[in-house]
């Protein structure tokens, strides 16, 4: 899923998280504020007995990770290019980072197949 306004302070609320139950969530940051810190929590499951889930941000400013420090840590990818692929059975996704401060753009990172749901 693609996070709420950026993940913003306004967005990406509490009963969002919980209805979406995403697998991994994508935060299309450009901003300091994009996450917000309980925004950033509330993406990656961090409390107990939460749901845990991925993050992946295509932007993690220096500011941004100042004030996200227990979370940015967490995330699976900070800078790039965020491709999802879903298999031609749509039984599975997987997402890619891509390298986009180089103009071929390599992959830098690949996640485990995620199990779509129905």
């Amino acid at each position: 899923a693609t996070a709420n306004h950026h993940g913003y302070f306004d967005s990406t609320g509490a009963e969002f998280v919980r209805a979406l139950d995403a697998q991994a969530y994508i935060i299309q940051a450009w901003d300091v504020g994009h996450p917000g810190p309980a925004q950033a929590q509330r993406m990656l499951g961090e409390w107990p007995g939460a749901a845990k889930h991925d993050v992946y941000a295509t932007e993690s400013l220096p500011a941004n990770r100042l004030l996200n420090n227990r979370f940015v840590p967490h995330f699976r990818s900070r800078q790039g290019h965020i491709v999802v692929r879903v298999s031609a059975n749509t039984e599975t996704f997987q997402i890619f980072v891509l390298d986009s401060t180089r103009e071929d753009t390599p992959i830098t990172f690949t996640s485990q197949p995620y199990r779509t749901r129905g």
